[in-house]
């Protein structure tokens, strides 16, 4: 037999679920290390995007979530681009589409933009079925962005 605190919680709960659609389960934006890997990268940069539209998390507080979940070399990294810009005298970096431009320059290679838009450029269907090409097409059309 539960106790009315029990019970009410429980239609609290019910009541939360479902009158405003939230989910009792966590979701939460992944640490990035900063290892030089690009794909690794644009892996962790799809979530945290998938994160942001989940939880319609506003602008001005992406780049403070980001930021924290910067582990190793990204985060000393970051942590110099913010002392260089103002040393400069230049505003802290706010905007997510300007963080994720910054971040971006130092771990998304431009080479491997290049090696992936001439493959996306020349992907022929060959001997892959159908399924298999546009699986391809598609990861090629995510790694370029």
């Amino acid at each position: 037999m539960s106790s009315p605190n029990e019970s009410s919680r429980g239609t609290r709960r019910t009541t939360r679920c479902l009158g405003e659609a939230h989910f009792d389960f966590k979701v939460d934006i992944p640490e990035f290390e900063g290892k030089l890997d690009p794909d690794e990268f644009l892996d962790w940069l799809q979530t945290v995007e998938r994160v942001f539209d989940f939880k319609d998390i506003p602008d001005e507080k992406k780049v403070k979530l980001v930021a924290l979940k910067l582990r190793r070399y990204a985060s000393t990294w970051w942590a110099n681009i913010m002392a260089k810009r103002a040393k400069k005298g230049k505003s802290k970096i706010r905007s997510w589409r300007k963080m994720k431009s910054k971040l971006k320059e130092k771990f998304l290679p431009s080479h491997y933009l290049q090696e992936n838009y001439a493959k996306l450029h020349h992907l022929k269907q060959g001997s892959m079925s159908v399924e298999e090409y546009t699986r391809e097409f598609e990861r090629l059309l995510i790694k370029c962005d």
